[in-house]
């Protein structure tokens, strides 16, 4: 309308999905300034997007498929103003089955796991501190493994210990969602 102004949105960054437990994944955003909502687009891999218009920067994404590939991205939306979408995020829909991790030795934790048959790029280890969260180390290791040892870590600390399946696709690695092993203390 007259007297209104063209608002040149930013990008939206650092775009985040987890949580397979559902059939679902939780997907958030950092927030663009003068957004009034934003569009969330997601297909499986090679198939149409679909989209949900969304108020806040997050949201749940319905009725996804066990063990399918996954993208996903963003935009800020303020009136007719549409900002560029996000970077695509790529996931994996599935993570796995189990896993398990031991410290036997001094600073060091032991990670094994159930194999993912579709894990074709291997897996992710992650440590991180039980009690901030912020990763201590992170050991990528070959599809043909089912088991890490992560050495170096701080002696009497908690950590929390996470697998992901990685499979790629088109030349592409798309990451599977978190498995917690377990919190346990290093030796």
């Amino acid at each position: 309308s007259v007297g209104e102004f063209f608002i040149v949105l930013g990008k939206v960054k650092k775009v985040t999905v987890g949580h397979p437990d559902t059939l679902s994944m939780d997907a958030e955003w950092q927030a663009v300034k003068g957004a009034k909502r934003y569009e969330l687009q997601w297909r499986q891999k090679g198939g149409t997007w679909k989209t949900s218009k969304v108020r806040g920067n997050s949201t749940t994404v319905p009725g996804l498929k066990a063990g399918k590939l996954y993208q996903f991205r963003v935009r800020a939306v303020a009136g007719d103003n549409k900002g560029t979408w996000s970077k695509v995020s790529k996931r994996y829909f599935a993570k796995v089955a189990s896993a398990s991790a031991s410290s036997a030795r001094e600073g060091t934790v032991t990670v094994t796991w159930t194999a993912d048959s579709k894990a074709n790029a291997g897996y992710a280890v992650f440590i991180s501190s039980a009690k901030t969260g912020k990763t201590l180390a992170k050991k990528v290791v070959d599809a043909s493994k089912v088991r890490a040892t992560v050495k170096g870590l701080p002696s009497g600390k908690r950590v929390c210990v996470q697998v992901r399946p990685l499979r790629e696709s088109g030349g592409k690695i798309y990451s599977g969602v978190k498995h917690t092993a377990c919190i346990l203390k290093v030796s």
